[in-house]
């Protein structure tokens, strides 16, 4: 995978304040792990996209480990 030059929007969101300025500051470390992370939300559905279906789909728990 590529290194990253800045954090998708999406994934930055999920990101706390003061983790995401380390983040920032060591984003060739975390690029791999990051772009992970962006692909998994993108499998994810939109908000509204699961109203009114007889089963949702499963939640999923991201943890993005900094260490």
């Amino acid at each position: 995978m590529e290194a990253l030059t800045t954090i998708p929007a999406a994934v930055a969101a999920l990101i706390p304040v003061a983790q995401l300025e380390i983040t920032k500051n060591n984003l060739q470390e975390f690029s791999e792990a990051i772009q992970r992370l962006e692909a998994a939300l993108k499998k994810c559905p939109n908000i509204g996209e699961t109203d009114n279906m007889n089963e949702h789909p499963r939640n999923l728990s991201l943890f993005l480990w900094l260490h």
